[in-house]
Order: structure tokens, then C-alpha cells, then sequence
């Protein structure tokens, strides 16, 4: 069953603009500069697998690549370490998306649209799977050509390093910094958080607010939040008056010792 957590990462990413912005941001490739993103659209069904399971943490986005239609699949991977297998997981649902695709296609078309699976992970330890099925197959003296040729692109959140993110200023930089943050300076993690956020879109911003909300896990970090987040169209100053009473209050009422919930929890400590 999916967590609150794992339901709030996939609506951040139902905004087209995140997903924008994850390609734009994390994904080096020259094939990005060509996707045409006021296409992009989420295409707004879950094929479902064999045992008619429905898979919670998978996003599908249509979108036009030099004036051709391609799709973005986007696998977010909650669980606590890699899957080894992950390359042939992809591939199934790659294969069970086109097996999808074809009933609706008429009998002119010839060939499926491409489709770039993202594997974006979350976790705390390193990611060790390959991400090449070829990787995890033994030829026997096969030739390679016989061999699925199929290889996803992984984003893994633990790979990128608070100065690297904290460049990017924009509102996956600032999901990523706070999945990563073992910051212990309450005042500095939330300003920095802010300042990922302030040229961000309201609709995002108010995305990322609702996902940091179920993030935390006192009321009283429940209740700076939604603080936190009010001023932030008021400006800088009132950013930094905000916070700085958060902090003082906290501390005087020797309640700093709280805890982030989930990814947080046991490295952010005043």
C-alpha cells in the first residue's frame, strides 16, 4: 500500500512543470533540448499489470519531440534500497504500455512512439542495480543481438551533493535538498529551501507545500509551515522575520529537538 508519503511525490510530479523541470535540471542528455514541454500532458490512465495490480507509483507523460509523438515514463522508486532487477521491471511495463498502445492503433501505423523510462529513487542507500537489461543476462555464447537491448535512465536523489542543488534553484532542487538534508541549522535549511522556491510557479510552490506538510511530523512543524509558506510571497524580510521567530521561539521553549518525519527523521537536529 502506498504511503502519504509516496502519494505526495506522485502529485508533485502530476504538474507538468515538475516533470519539466526533473528533465531540464537532471537529465543530461541533447534529446531534451528538442521536447517541445507546452505538449506535455499527462496521459491520464493506469494500464494495469497481468495480476491486475495497480501500480501506484508510475506516471506516464505524452509529449511532442520534434514535431513527433514520444512518451516519458516515469517509475518513482520508494523502497529503502535498489532493485536489482529493476532494468527487466521496466522493460515489462515498457512492453505492457506499447502492448496498450497498439489496440489503438490503426492499420497504417507501423511503429510504436519512443518512450524514456526514468527511474527516480529516493532512497538513503546508494543505488548498485544496473540499468541495462544486457547487465543481467548471460549470453552463453548467444549473440548479443539475441539479447534485449534496453537500458532505463536513473536519477538517483543521494547522488547529488546541497551545493549542486542548491545551484539549481528550482522546486525538484528543493525536493531533493530536503530528502538529502542532514542539515542541523533549523534557519538555515528552511531559508534555503526558500530560496529554491521563490521564482518558482504559485501552482508548484503550493505543490511543494502540501508534500513538506505530510513531510513533517510535529504539529508544531506543521504549523510553521503553512506559516512559512504564507509569507512567501511577502519578500525576503519577511521570510527571514519568519523564520528567525520560528527559531527563537523554538529554542526557548527547548523544542528544536523535534524531528523531520521520513527522510529527515534522526538528521535534523537543533
Amino acid at each position: 500500500m502506498a504511503t502519504n508519503h509516496d502519494l505526495g511525490y506522485k502529485e508533485l510530479f502530476s504538474h507538468p512543470k515538475m516533470v519539466q523541470e526533473l528533465l531540464e535540471s537532471f537529465v543530461p542528455l541533447d534529446f531534451v533540448k528538442d521536447l517541445d514541454f507546452s505538449t506535455l500532458a499527462r496521459v491520464d490512465k493506469s494500464f494495469v499489470t497481468r495480476d491486475q495490480k495497480r501500480r501506484e507509483s508510475d506516471l506516464i507523460y505524452k509529449v511532442l519531440y520534434r514535431g513527433k509523438e514520444a512518451y516519458i515514463y516515469l517509475l518513482l522508486e520508494f523502497q529503502s534500497s535498489s532493485d536489482y532487477w529493476m532494468a527487466l521491471r521496466i522493460l515489462r511495463y515498457i512492453c505492457e504500455f506499447y502492448s496498450d498502445l497498439t489496440k489503438n492503433f490503426g492499420s497504417r501505423r507501423k511503429k510504436l512512439p519512443a518512450v524514456f523510462p526514468i527511474v527516480l529513487y529516493n532512497g538513503d542507500p546508494k543505488w548498485t542495480a544496473p540499468v541495462s537489461a544486457q547487465d543481467l543476462i548471460e549470453s552463453y555464447g548467444i549473440a548479443r543481438n539475441f539479447i534485449p537491448q534496453f537500458s532505463y535512465f536513473k536519477i538517483a536523489e543521494n547522488e547529488f551533493s546541497n551545493e549542486s542543488l542548491i545551484g539549481i534553484k528550482n522546486a525538484v532542487a528543493a525536493i531533493f535538498y530536503t530528502e538529502n538534508s542532514d542539515e542541523r541549522d533549523l534557519k538555515e535549511y528552511f531559508n534555503t529551501v526558500i530560496r529554491l522556491l521563490k521564482d518558482e510557479i504559485p501552482e508548484l510552490i503550493e505543490a511543494v507545500e502540501r508534500w513538506m506538510y505530510g513531510f513533517v511530523s510535529s504539529e508544531e512543524m506543521k504549523e510553521f509551515t503553512i506559516e512559512l509558506f504564507a509569507e512567501l510571497k511577502g519578500g525576503d524580510s519577511m521570510l527571514a522575520t519568519a523564520v528567525d521567530k520560528f527559531a527563537q521561539r523554538n529554542k526557548e521553549e527547548g523544542k528544536l529537538e523535534g524531528k523531520l518525519e521520513g527522510k529527515l527523521e534522526g538528521k535534523l537536529e537543533g
